[in-house]
């Protein structure tokens, strides 16, 4: 193998291994076994087709600068082709190491000189970590250029190396197209299927208010046609259980989906079973909490993280941050602040690439959620847009301008999502959901954001549903977010599984349902625990920091939520006696899964073992 040869060797090589080392250390680290192999094998092609051409770049550059080095020292020159496959090599492996060394460690904060540092933000990363990152990759270039020198034939070993990597293209090529292969084909002319949800989109941000303004005319007119419910509860107040909840038709108290515990297999998600049934299953998706890690991207045949980057999204590089944080946790910053128009772009280029079977395509928008930074031409007031840092202003004053940009936000949106519900007139043949994944507070309750309690402004929001042949209609009584999954299966003619404790809307819809007790919670940000029941006007709120302060609120009433009740009325103890049989019914129900995923990951391990069939 000729020395020159060494540089193509490498590049095949060294981008499979870049793309191997990264998929199954970094990814099963997190994952674990909450990663259909399917996925990985997805991921695993993305990552090496981005890595191979990133190396052959690199590669380029270095057989370019040394070659100019040796023009230039004709006493010693240096070898353009080793240099490129030792930097190509120690690419490879340096990046890997540094970033499995962060992740083992877990590495999130830290202080240095009495000031805390954020592992994954510009000052802390390109501060402390990213020196020694680059110092460590140099540092292995350089050894790996002098171990080339001295193996007689170095071209063999880069050689061998490149037929392993081509043979690993191969497998995965062949695997890929056995896979796509294998697809069910539709027995009938399903329908398409376009999921829509808006991130903290609350339940009166949308809709003319009381002055006969809105905030969403786009989605007002397209509501006109479509089924509205009107009192629509998610099962959690942040996204990641009440996402899981939604795509598994779960409690959060069942599913269990946190942080540090990704959505578990034992359950299958509602793209798994749209999936089995012939569907293209696609995603994409701008908020972390929704990234493949935390098992949401289960039955998603394409799953894409966006991208403002367009060279990554030429290369098909859509898992961006598929293990790693964001090193932009300011997700809406300058370059981010049109991630809503980024979005819609991608999809309306989604909906042009059928494949001759109908699809299922699930859009998340971060938009509304914080921190605010509408476009400025949905500002009615521009000195919202000025920055406020310390205490300047009041807390009532800082919640009144953070809820003016967040209602600006909700017109960018409506506006881009009215662009893809265009689109979507010219297939009348699909249905078409729209909803959000929790509300918003602004100091109702004395608090900012979300996650941290269970109040109506954090639990209700918008479901809109549009089905092909189906009257538009208002549907007052009382449903939950759960209830999707069972109900779209439902008009598919799919059986909803067991698992599911979702119940389908289509009998209420036809007049023959009834009102069922809406529950959510326990999980809520920062480890706090708070549940919630809805039933018939009543609500009951209960926290486990406070076990005897519960109390009740008589909504019809008191729709704010400002006076609460003693649970030792009788109508608190109704609502107090139905949450402790939900809760311990549901704690039952989680027990029986986790066991269910445990026993299958044993029989996993005997098969790979080779003692079981």
């Amino acid at each position: 193998m000729k020395k020159w040869a060494l540089y193509p060797g490498a590049v095949l090589a060294a981008g499979f291994l870049h793309g191997s080392l990264e998929t199954f250390l970094a990814r099963l680290y997190r994952l674990g076994g909450t990663a259909p192999a399917g996925d990985l094998l997805a991921a695993l092609f993305s990552r090496c087709l981005c890595y191979t051409a990133f190396l052959a770049l690199l590669g380029a550059a270095v057989v370019a600068v040394t070659a100019a080095i040796a023009a230039l020292r004709r006493a010693k020159r240096p070898a353009p082709a080793r240099a490129a496959a030792a930097a190509i090599f120690g690419t490879a492996v340096g990046a890997n190491a540094f970033w499995f060394v962060l992740a083992a460690l877990n590495l999130q904060t830290f202080v240095a000189w009495g000031r805390k540092f954020h592992v994954w933000e510009p000052a802390g990363f390109f501060g402390f970590f990213f020196g020694p990152g680059v110092v460590l990759i140099v540092a292995l270039s350089f050894l790996l250029y002098k171990a080339f020198g001295k193996l007689r034939a170095p071209g063999r070993v880069i050689g061998g190396a490149a037929v392993v990597a081509l043979a690993g293209w191969a497998v995965l090529g062949g695997g890929s197209a056995l896979r796509e292969a294998r697809r069910p084909a539709p027995a009938a002319d399903y329908p398409d299927v376009v999921l829509i949800t808006l991130d903290a989109w609350r339940a009166d941000a949308w809709g003319p208010s009381a002055s006969g303004s809105s905030l969403t005319p786009h989605l007002d007119r397209w509501a006109e046609g479509a089924l509205v419910f009107s009192h629509a509860r998610s099962q959690s107040s942040w996204t990641m259980p009440a996402f899981a909840s939604l795509f598994t038709s779960q409690y959060p108290l069942v599913h269990a989906a946190t942080f540090r515990r990704p959505l578990g297999t034992s359950q299958p998600t509602l793209a798994e079973l749209l999936a089995a049934n012939g569907y293209d299953t696609r995603a994409v998706v701008a908020n972390e909490l929704c990234l493949p890690a935390t098992g949401l991207a289960r039955g998603f045949r394409e799953y894409r993280y966006w991208n403002w980057h367009p060279v990554l999204q030429a290369l098909g590089y859509y898992e961006t941050n598929l293990y790693y944080p964001s090193l932009r946790p300011n997700r809406k910053e300058k370059l981010d602040s049109r991630v809503t128009t980024v979005l819609t772009d991608i999809a309306l280029a989604q909906l042009e690439r059928r494949r001759g079977r109908p699809f299922f395509l699930w859009l998340h928008y971060l938009d509304p959620h914080g921190p605010y930074w509408p476009p400025p031409e949905y500002v009615d007031d521009p000195e919202i847009l000025v920055p406020f840092t310390g205490n300047e202003l009041s807390r009532d004053q800082r919640g009144a301008i953070l809820h003016k940009r967040y209602k600006a936000e909700v017109k960018y949106v409506d506006a881009e999502v009215g662009r893809l519900l265009k689109a979507l007139e010219r297939s009348p043949h699909t249905v078409v959901i729209v909803t959000s994944d929790h509300g918003e507070e602004f100091l109702e309750h004395g608090g900012l954001d979300h996650g941290h309690t269970s109040y109506e402004e954090l639990l209700r929001v918008p479901l809109l549903m549009k089905f092909p042949g189906r009257s538009p209609a208002v549907i007052e009584t009382p449903v939950d977010t759960l209830d999707l999954a069972p109900t779209l299966l439902d008009y598919l003619g799919f059986e909803a599984p067991a698992s599911m404790q979702g119940r389908s809307l289509w009998p209420l819809l036809n007049g023959a349902g009834t009102e069922r007790p809406s529950f959510a919670g326990p999980i809520q940000l920062k480890g706090k625990r708070k549940e919630s029941v809805y039933y018939r006007g009543k609500k009951f709120l209960y926290d486990y920091e406070y076990p005897d302060c519960g109390a009740w609120y008589d909504l019809s009433s008191d729709p704010s939520e400002t006076w609460p009740r003693s649970p030792a009325e009788a109508e608190g103890q109704q609502l107090w006696d139905l949450l402790v049989a939900w809760r311990e019914g549901n704690v039952e129900l989680r027990r029986h899964y986790r066991a269910a995923a445990e026993e299958a990951a044993l029989r996993d391990a005997m098969k790979a073992m080779g003692y079981v069939k």
